[in-house]
This record gives structure tokens, sequence and C-alpha cells, in this order.
């Protein structure tokens, strides 16, 4: 197989399993559906930021452009179903998951979310996403045989993409209390781009790099639940219900706690660098 196939097939991949989540969510509206479409979205534009230099003149950078929009859409009744789960257990754990004002307050937040969702399917069926999804799809099948000749080239094209991100995110000391919660996000997704890569290359390169990406999971996992403590706590009312003050409490000690645990990942991703780093070397030098 040509390595312009192999390429593709990668592409086609990921492409099929973006169609088939969204396709899913679609037809569900399950929120469980929802966060795997949102997944499968995430995963096909960083494949196509790894290829980004293979890809030019594709348009493969509009294409993931558009993805970006489309995540933002679904992300706003993602961040419902997140919440909701998130008010139950601190409603449960404060005891006032009953009676007035916890009910109306409850039942309002319900249908903000269930109309989040509705907006999101329609989203889905119209036109332009149905264009934008036959786009993505003709970046799976052009033709760039030119750009790796040898499944070695492949791979040594990948390690060194690899070990460049390694190098670039986690040479510095990240003091992530200090940061305020847009940069803690922007620097979230620094991570998770890297990690989304690893998991690519994975099957690829060999196990090498398997304990590597476990820490990468942990960190991501970690600031994921501090930035949906924060967007919780930044969205429920300022005034009206008693205990509002008790619930944000709540949010402040669980972004805390996710703090504190990406710290400890963090630390160990760190240490852990220089093995990932030699054995992307090793990955490279296999190469022509």
């Amino acid at each position: 197989m040509g390595e312009g196939s192999i390429l593709s097939s990668c592409l086609s991949q990921q492409y099929d399993d973006l169609r088939r989540q969204l396709a899913d969510y679609r037809r569900t509206g399950a929120a469980e559906a929802l966060h795997r479409a949102r997944i499968a979205i995430r995963r096909f534009r960083a494949l196509l930021r790894l290829f980004r230099k293979p890809l030019r003149g594709t348009g493969a950078g509009m294409v993931s452009g558009e993805l970006r929009t489309l995540l933002r859409i679904l992300g706003k009744a993602r961040d419902q179903d997140v919440h909701r789960e998130s008010l139950q257990q601190i409603g449960k754990k404060l005891g006032i998951a009953c009676g007035e004002p916890w009910r109306s307050f409850w039942d309002d937040w319900c249908r903000a979310g269930q109309g989040a969702h509705l907006q999101a399917r329609s989203w889905l069926r119209d036109a332009p996403v149905r264009h934008l999804l036959r786009r993505a799809g003709s970046l799976c099948v052009a033709d760039r045989r030119k750009e790796f000749r040898e499944a070695a080239e492949f791979r040594g094209f990948v390690a060194r993409r690899l070990s460049k991100s390694v190098r670039g995110l986690l040479r510095k000391k990240v003091r992530i209390g200090r940061l305020t919660p847009e940069e803690q996000h922007r620097f979230r997704r620094k991570c998770r781009l890297l990690r989304y890569w690893m998991e690519f290359a994975q099957p690829h390169l060999g196990r090498g790099g398997s304990p590597f990406l476990k820490s990468a999971r942990k960190v991501t996992a970690a600031l994921g639940e501090a930035r949906d403590a924060q967007v919780l706590a930044a969205s429920l009312p300022k005034r009206g219900l008693p205990w509002v003050p008790e619930i944000q409490k709540c949010l402040e000690q669980r972004q805390a706690r996710a703090l504190r645990k990406f710290s400890e990942a963090w630390k160990a991703w760190r240490r852990q660098r220089f093995m990932a780093q030699r054995f992307y070397r090793q990955v490279r030098a296999s190469g022509p």
C-alpha cells in the first residue's frame, strides 16, 4: 500500500467515525451520543492539524474552522448536560433538591437543556452541515502520495511532530492556579491536542509511549473537571435563590480538587517527557 493510501486510510477511518457519531446523535438526541459526537469532531480536527503540511492546498484549514463552529454549537447542549448532572449531585448533597424554589429552578434548567439539544439537532439536519461533511470526506480521497513515499517516512513525520510538541508544551513549569480561567482553558486545549495525536500515533509507532499517554489523559481529565466547575459557577443566577452561595462553595471545592489532581498528573507527565522524546527520536531514526 502506498503511503498516500495510508494517510487517506487514517483520515477515512476518523471521518467514518465522525459521520457515524453525528448521525447517532441526530437520531437519538441522547446526552452520551452528543458527547461522542463532539469527541469525534475534535479528533478529526486534531488529525487535520497533525497533517497540516501534507494537506496544504486541499481546503483542510477551512473545513477545520467550520467544524470548530459546529463544535461550539453542540457545546451549548453538552454544557447543559454536564451542569444538570453536577447540580443534581450538589442538590442532593446539600439536601435542597426538593420543594420550591429549587423545583422551579430545576424545571427551567431542564427546559433550557432540551431547547439546546433541539437547536443542535436541527443544525445537523441543515444543508450547510451536510455540505461541510461532504467537503470533509473529500479530504480522505485526495492524492497525497508525493508527500510520503514509504511507511518509514510516514512514521518519521508523525514522530517528529510529536517530539516537537512534547518539547514545546512540557519544557516549562505551569502554575495553573495563577492562570485565568480562559488561560487554563487554552492550556487544556493544547494538552488535549497532544493527547489526541499520541492516541492516533500509538498503533503506528508502537507502545513505547503508553505511560506518557496515560499521564496525558489524567492531565486533560483534571483540567476538564476544573473547567466544568468554572463554567457552571459563572452560569448560576446571581440573585433570587437563597442556596446559590452554598452551590458556589461546592463548585469551588470541586475546582480546587481538580486542580490538585492536575498538579500531580502534570508533574508525572513532565518527568516522563524525556522518555517519550527518546522514544520518538528512535522512531524518527528508523526512517529514511
